[in-house]
This record gives structure tokens, sequence and C-alpha cells, in this order.
């Protein structure tokens, strides 16, 4: 979930500058209820982007989806693109608040990678 609220934060440090769309691996094949669990989680967390149901969670099947990765390593997986859908940068997992230094280093990357980016 801290992923999630660090997302957030940065949509909101960047707004317009910044586009965010999620993909969602879920752990059923109903499409309905899969909609609905990300809905609720969605409106939870207050997030403003698209999230697109994009299959279940399953490593080999993401891998498949996402042909531009050599492989899904674990979730969260985030992707950065520029104007152009060219990758610039790949982050798997997540260092939450709890692992101090290592949360505001992660969070210091993500904001040099976009800067970088929008620049």
């Amino acid at each position: 979930m801290y992923w999630f609220l660090r997302l957030v934060s940065l949509k909101e440090q960047y707004g317009d500058d910044l586009a965010i769309v999620g993909l969602a691996f879920e752990i059923t094949d109903d499409f309905d209820r899969s909609v609905e669990q990300v809905r609720r989680h969605h409106e939870h967390i207050g997030t403003s982007w698209p999230i697109l149901i994009a299959g279940l969670i399953d490593k080999a099947k993401a891998s498949a989806a996402l042909p531009v990765l050599d492989k899904v390593r674990s979730y969260p997986t985030l992707i950065f693109l520029n104007e152009h859908n060219e990758v610039q940068a790949v982050y798997t997992g997540f260092s939450g608040p709890a692992t101090g230094e290592a949360y505001a280093e992660q969070r210091a990357r993500f904001e040099a990678l976009i800067n970088g980016m929008i620049e």
C-alpha cells in the first residue's frame, strides 16, 4: 500500500509532467470481481490514474504480457518510460517507510529519474 501512496505523492508533486498507468495482475480470472477489487482499492488509496486489468498474478504470464522486460521478478514492478515510450528504468519491489534510509533513497532515485526525463 505504501508504494501506491508514494506514487500518489509523486503525481501530486509533478502534476501533468508525470503520467501513471497501472497494470493490475489479479488473483482470479473473474473479470468483474477483479474490476470491483481494483476500483475499491484505488478509491481507498486516492489514485487518479487509469488501472488496467492485465491478467492473473502469475509471473510467467505477467512477463509474457510485458515483453519489454526479460521477466517480472516481483510485485510491484515500476517501469519508467520517456515521452517516446522508451524504457528508462525498471524498479522491482518496494522499500517502505520502515526501511528508513532505503525508503528515502528510493524516493530520491525516483525523483532524479523523473526530473531527468522531464527536463
